[in-house]
């Protein structure tokens, strides 16, 4: 079994025509390649995040006080 979302053509061109015009209204310096510093950054951020459950400090289910 699939899904499929149908919209009509008015939504889509519309949103076609938002982005498009928020594109060209932007600074120049947003759309430019991150440096290799920056990139870095950013992907710290994210494993940072990043949880493992085998590595937990407290089993699962297990009441914070007893």
């Amino acid at each position: 079994m699939g899904y499929k979302a149908i919209y009509p053509a008015e939504t889509s061109e519309a949103h076609r025509a938002f982005i498009a015009h928020r594109r060209a209204t932007r600074p120049g310096d947003e759309c430019r390649t991150p440096a290799e510093e920056e990139r870095g950054a950013f992907l710290a951020h994210f494993d940072k995040g990043k949880v493992s459950i085998d590595t937990c400090a407290r089993a699962l289910f297990k009441p914070l006080c007893s």
